[in-house]
């Protein structure tokens, strides 16, 4: 079964086929592909913005829409993100929904990544 997320402003859907075009577009942006890598997206959630949204919110509802279902449908009781450590824009979206800080890797090719995560809240014990 497929998740449709939705937002205020946005419906996210799993990647079809007809959305090549879009994406290749997206890729192919030096200033937005720059930021992506290749992982396990088998198992990851990976999303994208083109330039032309940046800074109109649109990152924090993404990321907020992907927490709540990763807490709520899933189940999860932490949610982790991986950023290229000079990727300033990223962080600073995660840190208004919540992720803290946790380590930097650096990778196979020098560069580092920084691992954030996101804890679920505890609710307080009923009595």
């Amino acid at each position: 079964m497929t998740s449709t997320l939705r937002t205020e402003r946005l419906v996210l859907e799993r990647y079809v086929p007809e959305d090549e075009d879009g994406f290749v577009a997206l890729f192919q942006d030096a200033r937005v592909s720059r930021w992506m890598r290749d992982g396990p997206s088998a198992e990851a959630i990976i999303y994208a913005l083109a330039p032309e949204v940046w800074g109109s919110g649109l990152g924090v509802e993404v990321a907020k829409a992907i927490v709540a279902h990763g807490f709520g449908t899933l189940g999860l009781t932490e949610v982790h993100a991986t950023v290229a450590a000079s990727n300033k824009a990223s962080p600073a979206v995660l840190d208004k929904i919540g992720f803290e800080y946790v380590r930097e890797i650096t990778e196979d090719d020098g560069s580092k990544t920084r691992v954030l995560t996101r804890r679920r809240a505890r609710l307080p014990q009923q009595i």
